[in-house]
């Protein structure tokens, strides 16, 4: 990033973005180094579909002590 003159991160929760959350997850299964897909997989299909039309999904978040 120090190579970048101008470069801003930004926090966007998983439920806002179904397909990086989903390779992400899917990552942690495989030990392949770097992996490019020409085409997306099947099992993202409807994580893509959620994506693109703004389909946000909701998770409960405990406050207090959860149990």
């Amino acid at each position: 990033m120090q190579q970048f003159p101008s470069c801003a991160l930004q926090h966007i929760f998983r439920e806002k973005n179904g397909v990086a959350d989903q390779l992400a997850n899917w990552s942690y299964q495989v030990n392949l180094g770097l992996c490019v897909f020409e085409n997306a997989p099947s099992w993202l299909s409807a994580y893509l579909v959620d994506d693109l039309l703004g389909i946000v999904h909701s998770r409960l978040v405990c406050l207090d002590q959860c149990v």
